[in-house]
């Protein structure tokens, strides 16, 4: 995972596809695309409900930053 120190934790008894859990308010700061920059506290609430409301063009932001984030 490169440098970032991302809180990741691993679960043993969950299928394949889903075996991490990634705090997004320990990385919230990492969000700072034209869409997210402005909103980042969206992901230390206790709920996504905030960042849902925001719409489809912001969670293709999110997904493809945590992809590159987690990827790289």
């Amino acid at each position: 995972m490169g440098s970032l120190a991302l809180q990741i934790i691993q679960l043993q008894d969950l299928c394949g596809y889903w075996r991490h859990i990634l705090d997004l308010s320990v990385i919230k700061h990492l969000f700072t695309g034209p869409l997210l920059k402005a909103h980042q506290d969206v992901f230390a609430e206790s709920s996504l409900n905030g960042f849902i409301v925001f719409g489809k063009a912001c969670w293709h932001e999110a997904r493809k930053n945590i992809a590159v984030l987690t990827f790289s």
